[in-house]
C-alpha cells in the first residue's frame, strides 16, 4: 500500500483527514478515523504486554496505567473471536477518532505505526477530557476544540486517545458480531468501559 493512499472506508465524511508530515521516513502517511480499541479502562499498552516502551516499562506502572480489563486488540498479542467470552454481540472493538490536522505531526490517525491508530475507552465518546499524548515531543499534540489534547503521557505506551467524531451527538462503533451501532455522548462511563472488555464477565449491555 502506498503511504499516501487514502482508504475512504476508514475515513469519516464529517472529518476527511489529510496526511501526517514532518518526520523523515513516515511523512506523507494518510490519516484515518476508524481505529481499534486497545484498552477498555487504561492507556494504550496493556499491563504485561511484550513491548519495549520509552522510557521502558512505564506502561506497567499502575500509577501510570490503571487498566484491569482487556480489549480485543493490543500490541504484540493475538486474539480472536474465541477470546471474546463476554459475548460477540455485547463487545465493541472499533470506533472513531478525530484525526490530527492535515500536514502536522499530530499523532492521531496516521497509518505510520501502531502508536497512531487506536483509542481507549477510559473516557466516553467526545469526552471533554483531553487526549494524552507523549510529552517528549509536544508537536505530537495539536490542541483544538475538535481534537483536544495535552502532551502529558510519560511514554508512547501510556498515551490515551478517546473516541470522538465531528458529527452530532456521539460516535459510531463496530461490535464484534459485525454490527455497527451509534453510541451517544451521554453513555454511562462504566458501561462504556464494560462493553469494550472482552472477558471481564461484566453484566452491562450495549446501550
Amino acid at each position: 500500500m502506498l503511504k499516501g493512499l487514502a482508504v475512504k472506508v476508514y475515513r469519516c465524511p464529517s472529518d476527511m483527514p489529510g496526511v501526517f508530515s514532518g518526520e523523515a521516513g513516515i511523512a506523507g502517511w494518510a490519516r484515518i478515523n476508524v481505529v481499534a480499541c486497545w484498552s477498555p479502562d487504561g492507556t494504550q499498552v496493556e499491563p504485561g504486554a511484550n513491548y519495549n516502551d520509552s522510557p521502558a516499562g512505564v506502561f506497567n506502572d499502575p500509577t501510570k496505567n490503571p487498566s484491569k480489563k482487556k480489549a480485543l486488540f493490543n500490541v504484540n498479542v493475538k486474539r480472536g473471536m474465541e477470546h471474546v467470552t463476554d459475548g460477540l454481540s455485547n463487545t465493541v472493538c472499533f470506533s472513531e477518532i478525530v484525526a490530527g490536522k492535515d500536514g502536522s505531526l499530530d499523532l492521531r490517525g496516521p497509518w505510520s505505526s501502531e502508536l497512531c491508530t487506536f483509542y481507549s475507552a477510559f473516557w466516553g465518546p467526545n469526552s471533554p477530557n483531553k487526549d494524552s499524548i507523549y510529552n517528549a515531543i509536544p508537536q505530537y499534540c495539536l490542541d483544538s476544540t475538535s481534537t483536544p489534547c495535552a502532551a502529558t503521557a510519560p511514554s508512547f505506551g501510556t498515551s490515551m486517545i478517546f473516541a470522538r467524531s465531528k458529527h452530532t451527538g456521539g460516535v459510531n462503533g463496530l461490535v464484534t458480531d459485525g454490527s455497527v451501532r451509534f453510541f451517544s455522548n451521554s453513555v454511562d462511563r462504566q458501561v462504556w468501559q464494560d462493553i469494550h472488555s472482552i472477558n471481564g464477565g461484566e453484566t452491562s449491555q450495549l446501550p
